[in-house]
């Protein structure tokens, strides 16, 4: 984090300053001339839009989109909450991990990668993938129902390979298991 003094609230003073910077830059207020180049990209603060969110679910009579973006950013703090102590990788890891969930593209087939204790199956077994499990079912492992032996069975997302699914999916997969392949947990 830093703080830049200036005189005034001219915005020469950040374009002056920032004129070498290549990355995210998260202001306290608005200095538009900083993302024009490409080369600044403004990040904000979940504080500021959750509350415009809270603004307009007040303001409907029945819970609407803002209420679900609500829901959303509350299960992105509990996250955040739950990983403040844990090294940087393990924050981006936790983080692409919960945000690939809502990424993958269903029906799939897969392959067993490898055995799990919560699942009958074995490496090399072929199921296909129908849904994400619910919530509930969710709570350390991201779980997805499965069509198998001719019933329904959720199993680990991380015990399974996609076989023909699309690239966001496989990419999903993919960070779940590299989370989940170093011993992290929800």
């Amino acid at each position: 984090m830093l703080f830049e003094f200036a005189e005034s609230r001219s915005g020469a003073h950040p374009l002056n300053f920032l004129r070498d910077y290549d990355g995210y830059l998260q202001p306290n207020s608005g200095h538009d001339a900083l993302y024009r180049t490409g080369r600044i990209i403004e990040v904000g603060c979940w504080a500021h839009c959750r509350r415009r969110f809270f603004e307009i679910a007040k303001a409907q009579r029945t819970p609407r989109l803002a209420a679900q973006a609500l829901a959303w950013i509350a299960k992105l703090y509990a996250i955040g909450s739950g990983i403040k102590d844990k090294s940087p990788e393990h924050k981006l890891a936790a983080r692409q991990a919960l945000l690939s969930r809502g990424k993958l593209t269903v029906p799939f087939e897969a392959e067993v990668r490898k055995r799990s204790p919560t699942s009958p199956l074995g490496p090399g077994d072929r199921v296909q993938v129908i849904a994400m499990a619910p919530e509930d079912v969710c709570e350390t492992e991201a779980f997805v129902w499965i069509r198998w032996n001719k019933r329904k069975l959720a199993v680990p997302l991380a015990q399974l390979v996609p076989l023909a699914s699309d690239e966001m999916t496989q990419q999903a997969i993919a960070y779940w298991q590299y989370w989940r392949d170093r011993g992290y947990q929800l």
